[in-house]
C-alpha cells in the first residue's frame, strides 16, 4: 500500500512539474477567456522594407531562420516578404489587396460553420428527451464540426509612413488592436512604447497599428552652457546650471553679460547632438522636445491586416490577429528575435567588433556583398533591444540606448536614457562634479 501511495505521489509531482514548465514556457502569453479550436497553423505574411544592397542570399537565410523561430514559438508558418524601400508601399498595398479576398472567403466559411453548429445545438435543445439515439448523433456531429482544423492567414505589415497607414486603413483591411493593448497581459505594449507615440497613432479612439520606439525626427530646443566659463570661472554649481531652462533664466541667475558669454539657445537640434555638445564640455538642458504627430508615429509601426474574422467562433479576439500580435510582442521584447530580424546572423551578415560594459558593438566590415542584410534600424520593433553599431558603418544603437539615423560622415553614439522625449528628471547634485572655483551662494 505504501508503494502505491508513493507511486501516486511521484505521478502527481511529475504532472505538477510538467504543468509548471508549460506555464513558464508560455508565461508571456495571455490566458484568454476562450478555448482555441483545433488549429493546424496560422500563415503569417510579414512585409518588411529593405535597403539597396541587401542580397537575396541573406534574405533567404534570415527569413528561413525567423520562420523556424516563429513556428516553434507561435505555431505559425511565417513567410517574409522583403521589398526595396523605394517601391515598398506600392508592392505591399498590392499584395495585401490580393490577400483580402482569401481572408474574406475564410471568414465566410467560418461564419457558415458557426451557424451550422448553432443550428445543431438548437435542434438538440428542441429534441424529445426520449430520443437518445438522435441526441447522441447530434452531439457527435457538433463535436466533429468543432474539431475540424481551421487554416488561418494574416498579414503583418511594417508601416513606414502616414500615407501608407491611411491607405491601408481606408481599404478596411486593418484589425483594431486596441484590445491587445488594454486587456491582454502579453500584449500590453502600452507599457513598453513611448506614450507620445502611442497617443499620436490613435485613430478615432482606436489603435490600428503599434508604433515602434524610435528617435524622433523633429527638432529639440536646447540651452547649452559652457562648463569652463559658468562652472569653473564664474563658480556656479552644477545644480544651478542644470536647472536652467531658458536664456531668461540664465540672465536672471548670472546677469546678461555673463549669460551671453557662456550660454546660448539652439533650435531644431537632433537628439544625438546632445551627446556631442556634452562631449564638447557643455551642460545641455532640454527646453522643448519634438512634437509627435501621426506623421512621426507612422514612420515605423506594425499593423495587422486581413485577419480572418472568427470572433463569433472563438471568442473576443481573432486567432489570426492574436498570432500576429504575439510576433509583434516578441519583436519588442525578445532580443534574440529582434536582432535576428534587424541584423541577420553573426559572422554571416555582421561581425561582433567588441563587447564592453554589456554593450555589443557590431560591424559589417569584411562581410561579402552576397551576404549583406540591410534593414533600416527605424523598422525593427523596440530599438532599445538593438546592438551598438560601429561608427561609420551603419546606424548606432544598443541595449536600452536610442539609435539615430545615419549621417554622411558617420554616427555618434547616443547617450543612455530611458525615454528621451519625456521631460527631464529632477536635478540631483552630482557629488563628484564640483566647480574648480568657489561655489556660488544659494
Amino acid at each position: 500500500m505504501k508503494k502505491i501511495i508513493a507511486l501516486l505521489l511521484c505521478l502527481f509531482c511529475a504532472v505538477t512539474v510538467l504543468a509548471s514548465c508549460e506555464e513558464e514556457i508560455g508565461a508571456y502569453r495571455d490566458q484568454y477567456d476562450y478555448e482555441e479550436e483545433v488549429i493546424d497553423d496560422v500563415a503569417v505574411h510579414i512585409y518588411v522594407p529593405c535597403e539597396a544592397g541587401t542580397s537575396e542570399n541573406a534574405i533567404s537565410t534570415v527569413s528561413g531562420r525567423i520562420a523556424t523561430e516563429c513556428a516553434e514559438s507561435f505555431t505559425a508558418t511565417v513567410t517574409m516578404h522583403y521589398f526595396d524601400s523605394s517601391e515598398y508601399q506600392q508592392k505591399v498595398l498590392a499584395a495585401t489587396a490580393a490577400n483580402k479576398a482569401a481572408a474574406d472567403e475564410m471568414t465566410r466559411k467560418l461564419t457558415e460553420k458557426n451557424r451550422a453548429i448553432v443550428l445543431k445545438e438548437d435542434e438538440l435543445t428542441k429534441l424529445d428527451a426520449r430520443n437518445e439515439t438522435r441526441a447522441q448523433e447530434i452531439k457527435n456531429e457538433i463535436a466533429e464540426l468543432k474539431k475540424q482544423p481551421i487554416s488561418y492567414s494574416v498579414d503583418l505589415v511594417l508601416i513606414n509612413s502616414a500615407e501608407m497607414m491611411n491607405a491601408l486603413k481606408e481599404s478596411g483591411m486593418l484589425s483594431d488592436l486596441t484590445p491587445f493593448l488594454s486587456q491582454n497581459a502579453y500584449g500590453r505594449l502600452n507599457t513598453k512604447i513611448t506614450k507620445a507615440l502611442l497617443d499620436a497613432s490613435m485613430i478615432d479612439g482606436k489603435y490600428f497599428a503599434i508604433p515602434n520606439n524610435h528617435i524622433l525626427t523633429g527638432g529639440y530646443q536646447l540651452l547649452v552652457i559652457d562648463k569652463a566659463i559658468a562652472r569653473d570661472e564664474l563658480s556656479y554649481s552644477p545644480r544651478e546650471l542644470k536647472a536652467l531652462r531658458s536664456m531668461d533664466e540664465a540672465v536672471q541667475l548670472m546677469g546678461e553679460s555673463n549669460a551671453q558669454r557662456c550660454a546660448k539657445e539652439l533650435a531644431n537640434m537632433r537628439y544625438e547632438d546632445i551627446a556631442r555638445l556634452e562631449e564638447e564640455g557643455n551642460y545641455v538642458n532640454i527646453i522643448a522636445t519634438p512634437s509627435v504627430d501621426a506623421e512621426e508615429a507612422f514612420l515605423s509601426a506594425f499593423a495587422v491586416a486581413n485577419a480572418v474574422d472568427d470572433t463569433e467562433t472563438v471568442g473576443a479576439v481573432s486567432v489570426s490577429a492574436d498570432r500576429a500580435m504575439q510576433i509583434i510582442y516578441a519583436l519588442n521584447t525578445d532580443e534574440k528575435l529582434h536582432n535576428l530580424f534587424l541584423y541577420g546572423f553573426e559572422s554571416a551578415n555582421y561581425k561582433v567588433a567588441s563587447v564592453e560594459n554589456g554593450k555589443t558593438v557590431i560591424t559589417r566590415a569584411g562581410i561579402n556583398d552576397a551576404d549583406l542584410y540591410i534593414i533600416d534600424l527605424l523598422y525593427a520593433g523596440d530599438q532599445y533591444l538593438s546592438y551598438y553599431i560601429a561608427d561609420g558603418d551603419f546606424v548606432s544603437a544598443s541595449v536600452r540606448v536610442w539609435n539615430a539615423e545615419a549621417e554622411a560622415n558617420g554616427i555618434q553614439h547616443n547617450k543612455s536614457t530611458d525615454d528621451p522625449i519625456l521631460p527631464p528628471e529632477p536635478i540631483t547634485e552630482d557629488p563628484t562634479e564640483e566647480p574648480s572655483g568657489e561655489p556660488s551662494n544659494p
